[in-house]
């Protein structure tokens, strides 16, 4: 697919976004199934006993991963062949690192790195303020600094067609935002925006985030602040970036604002995945479904140990008994028929 911004209808490019939620679909499913066995009965049950579950491996081998990939904030090494520069790529290297301070960037390196666990991560990057890259709610941003936060799989649209992410058409994510931002804004169609529903998503139950959200909270979040949903679409060929309202809830005949994408090449969006792709699709396959595979393994031998007692029978007798290794009595279980 290749998008023409200036001779593709508005509502065309929204269709084709919302095309490309629809086709994460299932992905997002396989990733919620995978976060639903991390988090166990902790935000499904009031109440516990302990020995209800067995040990959550799955937990513990993201707790032991994390902290040793990503220890503390990364320090910036800027360098350059230009002699008489190299002093200024020094300062500049300590300036990314005092930005990595402020915004405290491990924690999203860390969120970035549990996300591709489970599935893959998605990092968005531009520059607080400056009209490319809708940002809310960080206060420690401040105007013109450069700016990295995670986008959610929940959120993410990408090319339907798409074999390569590097090759796609478009990227999008979804941004729930106040009306009054956007009102405040210059740039975007106040008379559209007006128009905008509130935010709720007709697949908002089905979002990681509802894990321990109820409607009630929702509805009274609401009614203190009036949200929209919007989503940034950015179109590499074209070298844009288009506001449009959620196509799931809402589609007009003209973009909420249109900008030029001033960046580098590559775009705003940087991917982090643990597994190799995929041939001919853009989506890898999740890590943590290796994770789980060997957690089906060890319970499958945990109960037949338990059903059979080999952990408190005499293994000698199975290997000197008459039947040797393949002595049904006590290794039948294990090696099938």
């Amino acid at each position: 697919m290749a998008l023409n911004v200036e001779n593709e209808h508005p509502r065309k490019i929204a269709l084709a976004v919302k095309e490309g939620f629809d086709r994460l679909k299932r992905y997002r499913k396989a990733r919620a199934m995978f976060i639903r066995a991390y988090v166990g009965e902790y935000y499904a049950s009031t109440k516990g006993m302990t020995g209800n579950i067995p040990i959550n491996l799955i937990f513990h081998t993201i707790r032991t991963m994390v902290p040793n990939l990503v220890m503390k904030n990364p320090v910036s090494r800027v360098t350059t062949q230009v002699v008489d520069q190299m002093d200024y790529a020094w300062l500049l290297g300590l300036g990314l690192d005092d930005i990595h301070e402020r915004t405290n960037f491990k924690n999203i390196l860390r969120g970035g790195v549990v996300s591709a666990i489970f599935a893959f991560a998605t990092f968005k990057t531009g520059i607080a303020d400056s009209g490319q890259i809708l940002t809310y709610g960080d206060i420690f941003v401040d105007p013109g600094q450069i700016y990295t936060d995670l986008v959610d799989l929940d959120d993410l649209s990408i090319d339907p067609s798409c074999r390569v992410l590097r090759k796609s058409a478009f990227i999008a994510d979804r941004n729930r935002v106040p009306r009054q931002i956007l009102l405040d804004d210059d740039d975007y169609d106040s008379d559209l925006i007006m128009q905008l529903p509130k935010s709720f998503h007709p697949d908002a139950k089905n979002k990681i985030e509802k894990l321990t959200q109820s409607n009630l909270s929702q509805m009274e979040i609401s009614e203190l602040e009036d949200y929209v949903d919007v989503v940034e679409v950015y179109v590499p060929k074209a070298d844009a970036l288009l506001t449009i309202p959620d196509p799931d809830i809402k589609i007009f005949d003209n973009y909420l604002k249109g900008a030029s994408y001033y960046g580098p090449k590559r775009g705003p969006y940087t991917f982090l995945s643990f597994t190799p792709p995929v041939p001919n699709n853009p989506y890898p396959i999740s890590f943590c479904l290796v994770a789980c595979s060997i957690l089906l393994i060890i319970s499958s031998l945990a109960r037949l140990c338990k059903s059979y007692h080999i952990l408190t029978s005499d293994i000698g007798y199975g290997l000197l008994g008459t039947g040797g290794v393949n002595d049904k009595n006590v290794y039948g279980p294990l090696l099938g028929p």
